[in-house]
């Protein structure tokens, strides 16, 4: 537990630092890291500044009370092969079936006519209430604070209700944690599109690995040094690094939307400066909507959750929740890459690459 607690407060750390920090010998740290690796998937991987890389982040949600409409909605965003993540109301607190996504988009025409066609999802025949918004913020933090390697002590919902009412007085004062900014920056090589999504994998990927995977998608490798340097590079500007770890109990996953919030309103900021309440949270908001992705362990009454949400929030906020499929996972930039190589000359395409004969 030591490892894993010294990892999610600092994940640049890297296994010597963490030897160090812990005072446990380099062979053990490593021993213990393989361990991890296999049997709960164990991985310090990057959350990647879209800005930086060409792409804008479009996320929000859709609601109807016919899940056939809600089908057809799912099956259009399937198709698209820069959808990150869909995931369907298991329960939802609104009574009705509801369906979070996240897309990404290149900016112009592309964004506009995203935009269009889920326009039309919200008319007739479908009639579905779709939501939608640019992200300009993103995190990822877990928090084992509550966990002892078996069992999690995580406070009731009656304190944590509590104690964000208390902060929530110094709002305008507090932290708002690590995010990252998703501003766009403009267009970039396909080559750093690559190296982009070996750093989203592995955060600390090494220069032989990124140079597997760029011949593993067709496209010029230069010699080792030069990927090193490539890395060294774009690593700071694109990627912040966070921890994934499986089977430690988090097993249940809520989604809560909000819509009207702002940076400059009190919920937003408090939420986001004590995001690690939580034992995991992913947050994505936008200049409209913020959705909190919350993992939990079994047995917390997420409606609870959702009660003091609400206590706490304004007139002007919507806010609704749902339970969603724990297991899925976003998809990555590999898909928009081999989209991207694909159709070389598409419109859609903001990068000039060189394909390997």
């Amino acid at each position: 537990m030591r490892l894993l607690t010294s990892l999610t407060l600092n994940p640049f750390l890297r296994q010597n630092e963490i030897a160090v920090e812990t005072g446990v010998s380099r062979s053990a740290v490593n021993q213990l890291w393989r361990k991890l690796e296999q049997f709960n998937g164990l991985r310090v991987s990057g959350l990647l500044r879209y800005g930086q890389l060409g792409h804008q982040l479009v996320f929000g949600w859709a609601v109807s009370s016919s899940p056939s409409s809600l089908d057809k909605f799912s099956s259009w965003l399937s198709a698209n092969p820069r959808v990150q993540i869909q995931l369907r109301s298991i329960i939802c607190s609104r009574g009705n079936h509801s369906l979070y996504f996240e897309t990404l988009s290149p900016p112009g025409a592309p964004l506009r006519q995203l935009c269009n066609n889920m326009g039309l999802f919200a008319k007739p025949p479908y009639d579905l209430e779709v939501e939608y918004d640019i992200a300009t913020r993103t995190s990822d933090q877990m928090n084992l604070g509550s966990f002892d390697g078996q069992d999690w002590s995580f406070q009731d919902t009656f304190r944590l209700g509590a104690s964000l009412h208390a902060v929530r007085h110094y709002a305008d004062v507090l932290p708002t944690g690590t995010a990252v900014n998703q501003e766009f920056h403009g267009s970039v090589p396909i080559e750093d599109l690559a190296l982009a999504s070996c750093l989203e994998e592995y955060h600390h990927c090494s220069a032989k690995y990124a140079l597997s995977r760029l011949e593993h998608l067709g496209l010029p490798c230069p010699v080792e040094g030069v990927v090193r340097r490539r890395l060294a590079r774009i690593r700071p500007q694109v990627s912040v690094p966070y921890v994934e770890v499986e089977g430690i109990g988090l097993d249940q996953r809520l989604i809560v939307c909000m819509k009207g919030v702002s940076e400059e309103q009190d919920l937003l900021r408090t939420l986001r400066a004590q995001s690690t309440t939580f034992p995991r949270v992913h947050i994505t908001d936008g200049a409209r909507l913020a959705v909190f992705d919350i993992r939990l362990p079994v047995g917390v009454p997420w409606i609870h959750i959702l009660s003091f949400l609400t206590s706490l929030s304004t007139s002007s906020i919507q806010l609704f929740a749902f339970l969603a499929d724990p297991c899925v996972k976003r998809k990555g930039l590999e898909p928009v890459l081999h989209h991207v190589l694909q159709h070389p000359s598409s419109s859609q395409s903001p990068y000039a690459h060189t394909r390997q004969s």
